[in-house]
């Protein structure tokens, strides 16, 4: 059992040393990607980009209002 948990300890560890280097080289590879893009590229991935946004805070909007109702219900419950 300690075994294990020693192994698992050691896991961990190499993958937290991996994540910094890893993080910096798609860093790299995002700005190279970027460099050569046209004004109508820019534009393209800044509508895509509001598009997920906007989704995202649908769903976001979504999710709150399911928690108030339940609160509602909680309080006419009581």
């Amino acid at each position: 059992m300690q075994l294990q948990a020693e192994t698992r300890g050691t896991q961990g560890r190499s993958i937290l040393l991996l994540r910094p280097p890893y993080l910096a080289l798609t860093n790299v590879f995002a700005s190279i990607r970027l460099l050569p893009m046209s004004d109508a590229d820019d534009n393209v991935e800044i509508l895509a980009l509001r598009h997920q946004l906007a989704i995202l805070q649908r769903q976001f909007d979504r999710r709150h209002r399911c928690f108030e109702r339940r609160q509602d219900r909680c309080r006419l419950k009581q």
